[in-house]
């Protein structure tokens, strides 16, 4: 006789033990897919991408130290960057959609008649170029507001940029 409580069997021959073995091993987690905390569960290319950004952010701070300027300008720009650059990669898959999201039907037009699925950001993914183009969006935008010289803080930047992609 074996009974099916919440996913896990409990069998009358093995008894209680049997049921703990089940429920340990259902606890453990595939660690090729990523580390599971109490609620959130943080997969490898999310924790990657994070640390990307934290340590071109560290980059950035460096070589406008090194250059002579203010490294609170780069801790300002931190956040637009990301931002916009999370936005515009939204909007570049949004717009341009991989044959793989074309299949299961995620189109343009797909997301134009469900506009909630557009700002879903676990359906779909994002694109690279439009991270780039939301990025040189917000530094253009910060270099006018702060009367910056755009190609120097791009200077800055380009070595950050590349640092976080190769991660």
């Amino acid at each position: 006789i074996s009974l099916r409580f919440n996913g896990f069997y409990l069998s009358a021959r093995r008894g209680v033990n049997a049921f703990a073995k089940k429920r340990r091993k259902r606890n453990t987690f595939n660690r090729m897919e990523g580390i599971p905390f109490d609620s959130p569960f943080f997969r490898w290319n999310g924790l990657l991408i994070m640390a990307g950004i934290l340590i071109g952010g560290a980059l950035a701070l460096r070589e406008s130290t090194r250059r002579g300027h203010d490294p609170e300008i780069v801790l300002g720009l931190f956040l637009p960057l990301l931002l916009w650059a999370t936005v515009g990669a939204r909007l570049w898959h949004l717009l341009t959609p991989s044959l793989s999201s074309i299949q299961l039907g995620l189109t343009t037009a797909h997301y134009f008649t469900h506009p909630l699925d557009a700002i879903s950001i676990w359906i779909g993914g994002f694109g690279l170029p439009g991270a780039i183009l939301g990025g040189v969006l917000a530094l253009f935008l910060f270099c006018r507001k702060y009367q910056l010289n755009f190609w120097e803080w791009a200077d800055i930047l380009a070595p950050a940029l590349v640092l976080a992609q190769i991660i």
